[in-house]
């Protein structure tokens, strides 16, 4: 039920605040790179393919290492999970240029 319940809790949201509008290219994205929606397809592909082979290689995904890890109270997952959001962090504000060029 949580995820009807946040999907109609969202749109009950939005609708109530008068700002409900359909995006194909949020404008943060759009303002960095473009309003083209097949290099949105294309990276959204690729990110989509890095994840599942990063998730295979580090044997579990995000959830997994940041949420079990911890609930058992592994060093090496809370480590993990604070260099994933660390990284994370990272390469957002490179793409959108925050830091860097």
């Amino acid at each position: 039920m949580i995820i009807p319940g946040v999907v109609i809790g969202a749109f009950i949201s939005v609708m109530l605040s008068g700002q409900f509008h359909l995006l194909w290219i949020p404008t943060t994205w759009g303002n960095a790179f473009g309003y083209n929606p097949a290099l949105r397809i294309v990276v959204a592909l690729i990110g989509g393919i890095l994840l599942g082979f990063g998730s295979r290689w580090a044997g579990g995904c995000t959830s997994g290492h940041g949420i079990n890890g911890s609930i058992q109270l592994s060093l090496a997952s809370m480590i993990t999970a604070a260099c994933f959001f660390a990284g994370g962090i990272a390469v957002a504000m490179l793409l959108f240029r925050v830091i860097g060029a």
